[in-house]
């Protein structure tokens, strides 16, 4: 719920300008409410606008007055929703027993002033720690979408069986039915992939305890890849091997997500949180893939 989380560029010029002595009324355009705390304390007024369209000279006609200083149209739009404290009261409305920073119903006229503190812009550190963003769990979670290329034909997983050329995938039972990804690559250009047609912020995870983890049986990682992807251009890949143990047991991984990062690519706008390639035909089962914490930071190889 918070306005440009991870890159403050309004706010930087908001600040700027302040700093100045310039008057700074600012005018948000947005389809929802969201937690913009920060750039109301650098505002000397701030106008909530939504969503105009085509009709924009509406608002420029609310916010300027006549020639002669008189009010052009008045001000008095009231909010329609709750507007949150915090960047985690999701969602808001009216009554949902959430203390929020402004209540439903308000809104300052012309001629009311509210002459408010200095507002508080910490967030709480309970609330902030982010809980794990699933990507295969019993079942490939929403948003995400399990695609299989081979040969260059992919096909989307629908339901426990999937076939494309030489790769196949089903699911098969581990600790509860179902809950794993049994995987065959017949060739080197054989390549799964998680996948979303919109990108996901997961900026949460960009702290140093901030890993990829997930469970695999395999009896040789070596020549697999795994990497991530964040549009075009902007796509890391990484040595799988550097992360695992040579052991046809089950194991743990844990990939740090700074190994990532410092390949280029941007938490913000993840499309292909895993994807897994290798030089050669293999097999290999995959199980409760997922972005979390871990206790202990975990070095990136080589570092």
């Amino acid at each position: 719920m918070e306005y440009q989380r991870g890159d403050k560029q309004d706010l930087a010029l908001l600040k700027f300008l302040k700093a100045q002595g310039i008057p700074v009324v600012s005018v948000f355009i947005t389809g929802r409410p969201l937690w913009v705390t920060p750039e109301l304390n650098a505002s000397d007024a701030f106008v909530v606008a939504w969503l105009p369209g085509s009709e924009g000279g509406g608002v420029a006609d609310v916010l300027f007055s006549k020639p002669d200083g008189s009010v052009n149209y008045p001000m008095h739009g009231k909010l329609s929703f709750s507007w949150p404290a915090d960047p985690f009261q999701n969602p808001v409305n009216k009554g949902d027993g959430k203390q929020p920073l402004f209540a439903y119903d308000y809104g300052l006229t012309y001629g009311e002033s509210a002459d408010l503190p200095q507002l508080d812009e910490s967030v709480n550190s309970a609330a902030n720690a982010a809980g794990d963003a699933v990507i295969f769990q019993q079942s490939v979670q929403q948003p995400w979408s399990l695609i299989a290329t081979s040969a260059g034909e992919q096909g989307a997983m629908n339901s426990n069986v999937l076939s494309v050329n030489t790769l196949s995938i089903r699911t098969a039972d581990r600790h509860v039915q179902e809950d794993t990804l049994q995987i065959e690559f017949g060739s080197n250009e054989d390549s799964i992939r998680f996948f979303s047609p919109f990108p996901e912020d997961l900026l949460d995870y960009a702290v140093p305890t901030g890993v990829l983890a997930f469970d695999i049986e395999h009896s040789a990682t070596t020549g697999m890849t795994v990497s991530m992807s964040c549009g075009d251009g902007c796509e890391a890949e990484l040595a799988l091997d550097d992360f695992t143990t040579a052991d046809n047991n089950w194991q743990s991984v844990a990939i740090p997500l700074s190994c990532f990062v410092d390949k280029g690519v941007n938490l913000r706008e993840i499309y292909v949180p895993m994807a897994l390639s290798a030089e050669d035909a293999t097999e290999f089962k995959l199980s409760d893939i997922r972005f979390t914490r871990v206790e202990t930071p975990v070095a990136c190889p080589g570092s």
